[in-house]
């Protein structure tokens, strides 16, 4: 069993040294305090020591004290050989390194580091806001230092295992397996709900896409569903659990199914009929059923509450995941009203405009709250890719966009993590997303 002395009493810490030594490396470890000292101290049961630096938290008492960097440095293998790539990142502390046969000191804060980019204390302290209330990616940390798309939280982890293996630790890490986490927001379930859809619709054809053959085709498709001779656009639910199917592999479909704001206003109540058989054939497939709370939850818990019961009463599972739509999130607010709803996991950890690791990591883990200081059962899922992202928000072509995906897709196999896809139902039979349908396939058959 590893021996681990903290420097401090503080729950921050706490959380991020049972992250790093439980969650993630799954060793057996105690943990104990020794306010005397600067740094953390893992005792080896060979008599080994890896020493690693502690540069806020034996320093400060409160996280209001806790700054963002204002400069991130880098260190090569050179400099420190247990890396696991050719450099890292370092937010806290400094690139110091010793190393002997029985002793390590290391001087990046990796604790500090594991603490920061989990918590998403930067979105908390940052006062940045997009024009729907996110904290933007451009001001992260993370993309201002391009290392954003690199899972640099499984990097540290990486780093401290070599360090650990080195000093002769007896122990066997926790084995993971890599696994696609494949999820659809269902914002419109149909595209015909009214004949007020027909009319929006034909306007974007003739008006925006200035397209009177597309807008024939429309009001043609609009009759034959009427008619039962064709399928909605957007009910594209049996091919997306086909493709699901072909790989092995289940699809989450997180409803939205309430809320008064405009942007809500493609759901279906989950008592119309509609809904009601589709949750039935997506539980009979053998899918999951998740909630897509409306835009205004994130900071409403009697909405959230409200909303979820609703779609219980009618969902043949129990709803315990799912994502707030329009990724609309507040730190920690939003993770609080989860958890206090008994949701298992949510999957928001995402920059919209922007793929990659918001958390710095590939893998699921349970969150902190920053403000009740404490850890909750609730696990965060973090998203990897959005198609959105690279069609509306990047304007990328499918090609660009498949090489981009594949690079987080190699990096999340290299850590045996979670690649967690959202893929609208929505994106299909749409001309302007005809050229990402096959990319959507293609991308599929490497899972």
């Amino acid at each position: 069993m590893l021996t681990i002395a903290l420097p401090s009493r503080q729950p921050e810490l706490h959380y991020a040294a049972t992250l790093l030594f439980g969650e993630f490396l799954g060793l057996q470890f105690s943990l104990t305090n020794s306010p005397a000292s600067t740094a953390t101290e893992i005792k080896l049961p060979n008599g080994a020591t890896l020493v690693l630096g502690d540069h806020f938290f034996h320093k400060y008492d409160s996280l209001a004290e806790f700054q963002i960097p204002a400069t991130v440095a880098w260190v090569n293998k050179t400099q420190n050989p247990f890396l696991c790539q050719a450099n890292l990142p370092v937010l806290f502390g400094e690139a110091r390194l010793q190393v002997s046969e029985k002793k390590i000191t290391c001087g990046i804060d990796v604790l500090a580091t594991i603490f920061f980019m989990l918590s998403r204390w930067e979105e908390y302290a940052n006062p940045a806001r997009d024009k729907f209330q996110r904290f933007p990616a451009s001001a992260a940390l993370a993309v201002k230092n391009g290392f954003h798309q690199r899972p640099i939280v499984d990097e540290y982890v990486e780093m401290v295992w070599n360090m650990l293996t080195h000093l002769g630790i007896g122990q066997q890490r926790k084995r993971r397996s890599f696994r696609a986490v494949i999820t659809h927001d269902v914002d419109f379930p149909l595209q015909w709900r009214s004949p007020f859809s027909l009319v929006k619709k034909l306007g974007g054809d003739l008006l925006k896409r200035k397209s009177p053959r597309q807008a024939t085709r429309s009001l043609a498709n609009y009759f034959n569903t009427k008619k039962g001779s064709e399928k909605d656009p957007f009910d594209t639910f049996d091919y997306l659990m086909d493709q699901s199917e072909r790989q092995g592999l289940q699809s989450h479909f997180f409803f939205l199914c309430g809320g008064g704001h405009k942007n809500d206003e493609g759901h279906l109540p989950p008592r119309h009929p509609f809904m009601v058989d589709l949750m039935k054939k997506i539980d009979r497939r053998g899918h999951l059923i998740g909630f897509h709370p409306s835009f205004d939850t994130f900071n409403d818990g009697q909405l959230f509450k409200t909303e979820l019961a609703e779609l219980q009463r009618f969902s043949p599972q129990e709803i315990k995941a799912g994502r707030q739509h329009f990724l609309r999130f507040e730190v920690p607010t939003t993770w609080r009203i989860w958890e206090e709803n008994g949701m298992a996991w949510d999957s928001s950890m995402y920059f919209p405009e922007m793929a990659g690791f918001r958390c710095g990591t590939c893998h699921p883990f349970p969150v902190f709250d920053i403000l009740q200081r404490k850890m909750l059962k609730l696990r965060e899922m973090p998203l990897t890719v959005m198609e959105v992202t690279f069609m509306v928000y990047q304007k990328k072509a499918p090609d660009e966009a498949l090489a981009e995906i594949l690079s987080l897709l190699q990096q999340v196999r290299q850590f045996n993590g979670s690649f967690v896809l959202l893929w609208h139902n929505t994106s299909f039979n749409a001309p302007e997303w005809r050229a990402y349908e096959t990319r959507y396939e293609s991308l599929m058959a490497l899972f």
